[in-house]
């Protein structure tokens, strides 16, 4: 599943704290074949960070939820569109045509779309009146993942009497499809930590967060068909030092059986993780 992180450090009258969202672009190239007079591509962005390769968005994260399918149709006649054409997870059904613009010779297209589940997405050239296209883009795959996010947070170390030991309590929400809610959200959390300090300033963040077992979360509560909530309970010693802390949560991904998350392994259930992974699943 997606990476969500939550960092934070705290000196003496000061609090750090911060949910990180990768930024990036993602193109994806394609020739398409059919009419040898018509040629035309197709590229795929997203404004999450490529992993691996894949293309991603993040399911019910607003622009982080969308993805872009551009690119240039050359040779068209006049008065003949562009169709964006989608397959989604399982990929058993008749795909959709999603959307759709009328070219002008060497045209470009750009569409903006919203996948729930990993989806094949390419593109058609047809002409007015005619059932079969002049000719399709390749194949280009978007996969979705599914998102921890922390509702709210107490990071009250400097509250008298909470020093040395700090004591958290994350909210902690978890957004997916509603078909695999449950599954997604029963699968059994990760969760990282890492804790850099500091006796006169505040310390860089850690660079390494380690795999740990003795944090306690609460039930799962069901906010909606698409929404879980659970709290999440941890503690560290910070003595009198400045510090930053910093803590990860992911699942592992599964996405040939269900859709969600990018396919392969990417270090979630390891010992250990980077701070600046993009990615963990």
């Amino acid at each position: 599943m997606e990476l969500v992180r939550t960092r934070a450090a705290r000196l003496v009258g000061a609090l750090l704290a911060a949910a990180w969202m990768g930024l990036s672009v993602a193109v994806t190239p394609a020739m398409g074949s059919g009419v040898s007079s018509i040629r035309v591509t197709i590229y795929t962005k997203s404004a999450n960070p490529v992993v691996s390769g894949d293309v991603w968005t993040l399911y019910a994260a607003g622009k982080y939820s969308k993805v872009t399918i551009h690119g240039r149709v050359f040779g068209a006649p006049n008065a003949a569109e562009v169709e964006l054409k989608a397959l989604a997870f399982p990929f058993h059904s008749a795909p959709k045509t999603v959307a759709h613009k009328v070219l002008s010779g060497a045209d470009k297209y750009s569409f903006k779309v919203t996948p729930s589940f990993a989806t094949r997405y390419w593109v058609a050239v047809v002409s007015p009146g005619s059932k079969s296209p002049l000719t399709t883009s390749n194949k280009t795959t978007v996969y979705v993942a599914v998102r921890y996010f922390a509702l709210n947070g107490a990071t009250n170390c400097n509250t008298t009497g909470n020093r040395p030991v700090c004591h958290q309590i994350y909210e902690l929400g978890f957004y997916a499809p509603a078909r695999v809610l449950s599954r997604e959200g029963h699968k059994h959390r990760y969760t990282y930590f890492g804790l850099a300090l500091s006796p006169s300033k505040e310390p860089p963040p850690p660079k390494v967060l380690k795999l740990v077992k003795d944090f306690s979360y609460g039930s799962l509560v069901k906010v909606s068909s698409s929404e879980y909530k659970v709290s999440l309970h941890f503690s560290f010693e910070v003595g009198t030092d400045g510090y930053y802390f910093a803590f990860d949560v992911c699942t592992k991904n599964t996405e040939s059986v269900d859709g969600i998350g990018l396919p392969g392994h990417h270090g979630c259930g390891g010992n250990q993780v980077s701070f600046n992974s993009k990615y963990l699943g």
